[in-house]
């Protein structure tokens, strides 16, 4: 068909300057969006970013040097031939025992989940195991082999055990900060504030200095020199703010072969006052529900809603039961303890909004 509002395919193929995947800009927006919030409620002064960056080749591996530190852990080309020569030319889940003498390159957790082409992450497989373990998490195939009586899954969930146990942490984040630090700044600037870029050195001098416990959000308190005479009360806790999005953007289900199978859904509607992915309590009185719930809701327009709890989905809860907590915004919120952060690397663009 005719699409008129699609630029010509050739013309529109150029990245603009400082680019990034979409994955990366969310991060990003949420900064500058965050630091607006706080601008419009607090009388800000100036802006302190760290720019920390994570040397990954380094962390993979400490004792790279020279040519070796230039090409990566392994370049492409030999990436599979290491792997037939690591696993012994036989599959690293049946040890051979399916006798398909077709062998892949097969990712543990795998890409569409969030894995990583690290050399850790990959192992030598059959087609035949590969394809029986699909897009399965490695935990997930493990407990499903379990299971199993069958001599071949025995023999795989041994195996899985032990390249489950070798499979190091994905420097995702590590990543995710390097690409993402000047970009947050350059965002924060909009701001129309002072704004200064520090080392993380200087970060972890002035925490350390002060005497504070290793956090993200303790760190972010002590960046730049205002962070050397900050006041950290110990029983303060951290408000945990985590993006959860809008919902879906697909207009309506599909079958297994790609065609609809449901009507185009309505653009967020309003159902007794509530919207999916409002946060809400149900105190349920009578009726084979019975008891409290907490969590986002997912409204119907017959009244009768689902509430995501922390321990699952209970379905059928009546809208006169619950009772709005806070409006979706896209964002969740929680009060974390004082080890609370949430992810090992995920400080990208890390820093402090100062006032007077």
């Amino acid at each position: 068909r005719k699409t008129r509002y699609r630029a010509p395919r050739f013309l529109n193929r150029t990245r603009p300057a400082g680019w990034l995947p979409p994955s990366l800009q969310s991060r990003v927006d949420n900064v500058q969006a965050w630091a607006r919030r706080l601008q419009r409620l607090c009388p800000l002064t100036s802006v302190a970013v760290e720019t920390v960056r994570f040397d990954t080749q380094l962390i993979e591996n400490p004792n790279l040097q020279g040519t070796d530190y230039q090409r990566g852990t392994l370049a492409d080309w030999e990436l599979r031939e290491y792997l037939l020569y690591r696993h012994g030319h036989t599959c690293a889940y049946c040890g051979g025992l399916a006798n398909d003498p077709v062998l892949e390159r097969e990712h543990v957790v795998p890409r569409s989940r969030g894995g990583s082409n690290r050399v850790a992450n990959q192992v030598i497989a059959c087609r035949t195991c590969n394809e029986a373990k699909g897009n399965a998490l490695p935990e997930q195939w493990l407990a499903q082999l379990r299971a199993s009586h069958r001599k071949i899954d025995t023999t795989r969930a041994r195996n899985m055990e032990k390249v489950f146990a070798g499979l190091r942490h994905s420097l995702r984040d590590a990543a995710a900060v390097n690409a993402t630090r000047y970009a947050t700044g350059r965002a924060l600037q909009t701001l129309g504030l002072p704004t200064t870029f520090w080392s993380g050195g200087r970060t972890k001098k002035n925490r350390s200095d002060q005497g504070y416990a290793k956090d993200h959000w303790t760190d972010a308190a002590c960046v730049g020199e205002a962070g050397s005479a900050v006041r950290i009360p110990r029983a303060l806790r951290p408000l945990i703010v985590q993006a959860t999005g809008h919902g879906s953007r697909q207009f309506c289900r599909m079958d297994k072969f790609g065609f609809p199978r449901t009507k185009p859904k309505p653009r967020r509607a309003t159902v007794r006052g509530f919207r999916t992915g409002d946060l809400v309590h149900a105190r349920v009185t009578t009726g084979k529900k019975q008891g409290a719930y907490q969590g986002r809701v997912a409204v119907r327009s017959s009244g009768s809603f689902n509430i995501t709890t922390a321990n699952g989905v209970v379905q059928g809860i009546a809208h006169r039961f619950c009772r709005k907590i806070q409006s979706a915004d896209g964002y969740h919120y929680n009060l974390g303890g004082r080890d609370s952060s949430p992810t090992s690397a995920g400080a990208a663009g890390r820093g402090i909004l100062a006032g007077n």
